[in-house]
């Protein structure tokens, strides 16, 4: 179980990341805004920030199977690395779904900050 956040720097509560210096952050959002993550991705690796994301689409008749609820696990292992806050990457009217939700909560639990990042898809 992780430790709530209740400073900015937290790395005690983290022995796994304890030897980083730079912070980590994971993002969060629907894999229909892939492109965006990536986008999002760059811009704070180029600040010196360790980013961790999702990977792998669910299609949507699979998304009650037990390889979902296996991933979903994952990502929640990625969320409690996160040094300090989350970023929710969406398109630029501010999506968020049912996944992404729980994400969300599940980090505020945690007492990370979530910041919402809508990116405009410019993949056209």
């Amino acid at each position: 179980m992780s430790t709530a956040h209740r400073t900015a720097d937290c790395r005690s509560h983290h022995t796994l990341v304890s030897d980083v210096r730079a912070e980590l952050v994971t993002l969060c959002g629907s894999m229909r805004f892939f492109s965006q993550m990536l986008t999002v991705a760059a811009e704070l690796t180029a600040q010196g920030i360790v980013v961790l994301a999702p990977f792998c689409v669910v299609p949507s008749s699979d998304q009650d199977t037990l390889a979902k609820t296996e991933l979903d696990e994952l990502h929640r292992d990625k969320i409690r690395l996160a040094t300090r806050r989350i970023v929710v990457v969406s398109d630029e009217t501010g999506y968020v779904g049912e996944s992404t939700r729980a994400e969300i909560a599940f980090a505020e639990k945690l007492g990370l900050i979530v910041e919402r990042r809508p990116v405009a898809d410019h993949t056209d």
